[in-house]
């Protein structure tokens, strides 16, 4: 089972937080397991998921501690570990058993404090030396503590220090791409990134130990692709999206798969999610997983601020029903590998 997880493409509109949010919702709902989000994006979109549109528009500060708060005591050297005892973790209105550590516009500030680390780690600096394992040891304490089954990270579109320690502190990742040109040029990009943050933690940590400093393996798992947003006529993909699918599934093959860590057949998309329209932004609106929209939220996408009915409204229904099928099959790679 893998604990610790996240979906990673450098190329942003690969749905990264939709679907990260989704398998969250479903991990807790459906599978019944104690699940972690954390918001390591700066942009928060995550968080705007979890949180209702009244808890985040009336107030003026959401509830819970931030990442960015939990991690300051580390970056002012106060602190080789973060006291996890001091975090308020949200639980969502409607998946009991689904917690947050929310992101912020200030996580942005990290980027500093992760870089140094990055740079200096290697030498003598016993302090950048616990910023690298920060997260890492983040991750493991509140997993000791809360006894979470998984831990769900959101990363942004972006090669920076804050998401090379962020992956490199998880089990396991999907790469979700779009079926086009450039995607296929992004994951081919990853394949090289990914084995350089690697092999570079590798280096980096024999300096670990004649400090007394711990550090982690760093070698997350390739869990698979996820085909995201293409488009289906007559029950078919379309020609340029089938062509771009199999070329990604290339670069997988050559490029992903020979030169980084992965699961055993992970050379095939995990799942296919289609364009699922407007239900997106209606989940955004009313904070939960676009499998558990209903006929109450069409009211958000109706014209006249009424719900639907008829042949709209099965569209609708059928199309969040497809999307869990999807998400499930995700769902079973993280339970089971």
């Amino acid at each position: 089972m893998t604990k610790i997880l996240t979906f990673y493409n450098h190329k942003g509109g690969v749905s990264k937080t939709t679907t990260a949010f989704s398998l969250g919702c479903y991990l807790a709902s459906v599978s019944n397991k104690r699940v972690l989000l954390v918001d390591a994006d700066p942009q928060s979109n995550m968080t705007e998921s979890f949180f209702s549109p009244e808890e985040s528009e009336t107030e003026t500060t959401l509830p819970g501690t931030s990442i960015y708060e939990a991690l300051r005591p580390r970056f002012e050297g106060s602190s080789a570990r973060i006291n996890i005892d001091s975090l308020e973790l949200p639980t969502h209105r409607k998946y009991e058993k689904l917690q947050i550590l929310r992101g912020d516009w200030n996580f942005s500030l990290a980027e500093r404090y992760f870089s140094n680390a990055l740079a200096m780690a290697i030498t003598e600096s016993v302090h950048d030396k616990h910023t690298y394992n920060v997260l890492h040891n983040l991750f493991q304490d509140l997993i000791n503590k809360f006894d979470y089954d998984h831990i769900i990270v959101d990363l942004g579109p972006s090669s920076g220090a804050i998401t090379n320690l962020a992956l490199l502190s998880c089990d396991g990742y999907f790469i979700p791409v779009t079926p086009d040109r450039f995607c296929a040029q992004a994951v081919d990009a990853l394949s090289r990134l990914i084995a350089a943050w690697i092999d570079r933690h590798e280096k980096t940590i024999t300096t670990f130990p004649p400090f007394g400093v711990v550090s982690f393996p760093g070698k997350p798992v390739f869990l698979g692709a996820i085909s995201q947003n293409f488009k289906a006529y007559a029950g078919r993909t379309q020609k340029p999206y089938i062509y771009w699918e199999t070329e990604i599934l290339k670069v997988i093959n050559e490029k992903i798969l020979p030169t980084l860590p992965s699961r055993t057949g992970s050379d095939k998309y995990v799942s296919s999610i289609r364009d699922f329209g407007g239900l997106a932004p209606v989940a955004h609106i009313v904070g939960k997983a676009i499998f558990d929209l209903d006929r109450d939220d069409t009211q958000f996408a109706s014209a006249d601020g009424k719900s639907w009915q008829g042949v709209a409204l099965e569209s609708w229904l059928d199309k969040a029903a497809a999307y869990k099928l999807e998400i499930a099959k995700i769902a079973e790679v993280v339970t089971n590998a």
